[in-house]
């Protein structure tokens, strides 16, 4: 017989027990397989009515009223920072003087300006149509002006220039006149070619007794060169007025209601009518009223007076069209000259 000195069956229970016995320390710290008592009445767990639940955290109003602002905040720098709202293509009508490239680059000016240093002007949002519209009114003669935005990336600018320079024409020189009727630049002579003149041959005889023929300028009629005057000193009225001499700046030529009526003739012949207005002439310096001639592109040409209104006036020539049998090609001159008559041939 021998005695055993370890009984591992005791050892093996005693490991069990404290096995067990830790199971359940740490069940009942993390509240693990909780018994409940159930009798056969139990049908399962029911709400507690009178019980404040918790509440999902994206149905608190503060979360949900910040989400909100933060999409609104999001679409707002994503409308003003977006290339595909930026301004780029910039359209414009109507210029005739007002050289184009300029007016562009004021645009491209206005546009890069940021308010603030940090909101640009050239989002379809922020871009302001009346700021534009102040500015270029300011920088250009402008009698009218329409700026528009059209969704998303175009800019729309239609102009009426104000007219606020004359080309004088003095059959010596070509000049520049401002609405007050004096001279603010001298741009070149009159060309030769610019005068039709007609001659006659006569003969007479010499003390030896030659004949000798003599070229004699009978008359001498100015025309001015339109399209190179334009060409080179832009779509403005133009007005001959026959003076001698040299010109000087602030020579006096029109005082500023004949300016302004020339203007208006211009304005009103080539916006409103299809007359193609060619210049004027003016035939007479008479102290109390000049008389001059709108020349025409088809011969014929119209008398009238500074003195009158030219609304007035040409709303004479447009009733004498709409209810006369004018033909045109045929017509010789209108005479406005009288204030309760028109004549023409």
């Amino acid at each position: 017989m021998y005695r055993r000195i370890i009984n591992h069956h005791k050892i093996i229970k005693k490991v069990d027990r404290n096995l067990k016995k830790t199971h359940t320390w740490w069940n009942r710290i993390f509240n693990i397989g909780k018994s409940r008592s159930r009798d056969f009445a139990w049908e399962g767990r029911t709400t507690n009515p009178y019980k404040i639940g918790m509440v999902s955290f994206f149905r608190r109003p503060l979360v949900q009223m910040s989400l909100i602002c933060l999409a609104c905040l999001f679409t707002l720098i994503l409308g003003i920072y977006s290339s595909f709202f930026k301004l780029d293509t910039i359209t414009i009508s109507g210029l005739q003087r007002i050289d184009e490239s300029e007016l562009r680059s004021a645009v491209a000016g206005i546009l890069t300006f940021k308010k603030l240093n940090v909101i640009p002007q050239s989002s379809y949002f922020t871009a302001g149509v009346d700021d534009i519209r102040n500015i270029l009114k300011e920088r250009f003669p402008i009698e009218k002006i329409v700026v528009q935005k059209k969704f998303p990336d175009v800019l729309s600018i239609i102009i009426e220039e104000k007219i606020s320079t004359i080309i004088y024409d003095s059959g010596e020189y070509y000049s520049y006149i401002d609405l007050s009727g004096k001279v603010v630049e001298v741009i070149r002579k009159v060309g030769e070619h610019e005068w039709n003149i007609k001659t006659s041959i006569t003969t007479s005889t010499n003390e030896f007794g030659e004949i000798e023929t003599h070229e004699e300028i009978i008359e001498k009629t100015h025309v001015p060169d339109i399209k190179s005057v334009i060409a080179q000193m832009g779509n403005y009225p133009l007005v001959y007025f026959k003076k001698d001499g040299d010109l000087q700046i602030n020579d006096q030529i029109l005082d500023a209601h004949e300016a302004k009526v020339l203007v208006d003739w211009f304005n009103l012949l080539t916006r409103t009518t299809d007359i193609p207005l060619k210049y004027f002439s003016i035939e007479s310096d008479s102290s109390d009223s000049k008389e001059f001639l709108i020349k025409t592109y088809e011969a014929w040409y119209i008398k009238s007076q500074l003195a009158f209104s030219p609304q007035t006036q040409l709303e004479k020539i447009q009733a004498l069209f709409r209810e006369g049998d004018i033909d045109r090609a045929k017509l010789q001159y209108i005479d406005l000259r009288y204030i309760d008559r028109i004549f023409w041939k």
